[in-house]
């Protein structure tokens, strides 16, 4: 489970994810220091293609028949900055909603596959360890 906790607080905001991951451990009772370092898998290189596919995700799962495609930030050229200004945040609010609702779901999903590959592993592992020590004492 402290996998779990990891995947889906990794995709939370910045600065929040370890806190989301100390918080989710604590109140689910899970490995606390698994929970936080598997945060890890976000980072500079890997955040921006992940927002991406939750960007896109959340789209999916709102309906959106145009999921995967994001419009491209307002341009500058031929604009007042306060038009411009207007015109971002307009942009910013219409990839909102999508984000808003992909990220914990691709959180959650990320936690729920790696929670049946954990405990896939971790069965293979201790069935290996078993028939070897089997065969070692005959």
């Amino acid at each position: 489970m402290g996998v779990a906790v990891g995947l889906f607080a990794g995709l939370m905001p910045g600065p929040t994810q370890k806190v989301t991951a100390v918080a989710l451990a604590l109140l689910m009772r899970v490995n606390l220091p698994v929970a936080v370092l598997i945060t890890l898998y976000t980072n500079p290189l890997t955040v921006l293609p992940l927002y991406f596919l939750a960007y896109a995700y959340g789209k999916l799962l709102l309906g959106n028949p145009a999921a995967g495609t994001m419009t491209p930030p307002p341009n500058w050229d031929r604009m007042s900055l306060p038009d411009w200004w207007h015109a971002c945040l307009n942009w910013l609010a219409e990839l909102g909603w999508p984000l808003l609702v992909g990220l914990p779901a691709l959180g959650l999903t990320f936690g729920v596959i790696g929670y049946a590959l954990t405990r896939l592993l971790w069965r293979w592992a201790v069935i290996s360890a078993w028939k070897s020590r089997h065969c070692r004492t005959l």
